[in-house]
Formats: C-alpha cells, structure tokens, sequence
C-alpha cells in the first residue's frame, strides 16, 4: 500500500494528495456482539476518479482510510473539522482540493480493505437517517461556493431522502441505518414484512 502510493507521489510530485481504490467488507452482529453475517464488494470506482467527482458524491472512496496527504497540508492548518459527526473525512478532502485542485491524485489499485461493522457500538451503529441529513447539509452550506461544487446534483436530494427515511423510520414504516446492508434481518427483527 505505502510503497504504491510512493511510487505514485515519486512519479507525480506535484500532486498533494490522492486516494486509492478499495475493497469493503460490511459486518453486521447481533446484540451479544457475535457477527451474524456479512459481504463483501469490490470498490465501484471508476477507473479514474477526479476531484470533481468527490465533489459531486459521484466517487464513493473510503476518504479518511487509505488516503494520503503530503504533510504540508497539516503544516498549512488543513484539518478534519471536529463539529461535523458524519463526513468530517469528505469535508477533509473538499478543503484540500479547494486550495490545491490541481494536486489530487486517484490511484486505480486496491490497496486497502474498508471494514464496517454494524451492530455494535461504533459510528456505524449509531448513526441515524437525521445525522446523514444534517451532515449533507452541513457539507453543502460549507462549500456550496466551491467553484468544484458548481453543477452538484446530490443537493437538496440528499437531505430530503435522508429527513424522509429518518420520519419513516419514527413512523415505524423503515428499519434504522444499522440494517442497510442488511434489510432481510431488519424485516425478521421488526416485523415489517
């Protein structure tokens, strides 16, 4: 993984910062902690990945795991905004890609696993429908004057999906976050068949 992404600052020296390709296992456990079932996908990314692309949610990296910055961009005062609970890696890369759009690099290899486990007691778990609203809300307000988020399509949509399921889910007519990976157990566990 380092030495690929080495190889790739070494023969690009002007880019900043870059992010890999990935493979994602997404775990779900039951209440005693004990993994119940999983899967597994190969990264949806597109061969190759532009900076407008992150802008326009059209590249789903695992931004914060596997990505790399030159560490200039800590120097510079460049850091993960502790006030946002969701996106906080996504607005990380927005930041920088604000003040270097020439300097990102997409790098077509695998060269992480992306592991998330739902059901125990990591953000995973916990997030609800209303935390994704309010952080593509939040992430929209805060660089909705990007010149890169010009011709954005995923707001307003996005928040309006994430309200509506977040008051289906207070209905009772939609399982909670935890289950998305994994609607068959959300079904069996709340009787929505």
């Amino acid at each position: 993984c380092l030495s690929t992404a080495l190889e790739f600052f070494e023969k690009y020296p002007k880019k900043i910062f870059a992010i890999p390709n990935y493979n994602r296992r997404v775990e779900l456990y039951d209440e005693n902690y004990r993994l119940i079932d999983f899967i597994r996908s190969s990264s949806a990314q597109k061969l190759e990945i532009t900076l407008q692309d992150i802008f326009h949610w059209n590249a789903k990296c695992g931004y914060g795991t596997g990505s790399f910055h030159k560490r200039r961009i800590i120097d510079e005062g460049i850091r993960w905004d502790e006030t946002l609970y969701v996106f906080d890696d996504w607005d990380f890369y927005l930041q920088i890609g604000n003040k270097y759009p020439d300097g990102f690099m997409h790098i077509p290899y695998v060269l992480f696993e992306y592991l998330q486990k739902y059901g125990m007691d990591g953000k995973c778990s916990n997030v609800t429908y209303q935390d994704w609203e309010k952080g593509f809300e939040a992430i929209y307000q805060k660089h909705k004057d990007d010149p890169l988020m010009k011709g954005q399509t995923w707001y307003p949509r996005l928040v309006k999906k994430y309200k509506k399921l977040q008051e289906e889910l207070d209905a009772g007519k939609t399982p909670p976050p935890v289950y998305k990976y994994f609607p068959q157990y959300a079904k069996k566990l709340l009787s929505l068949e």
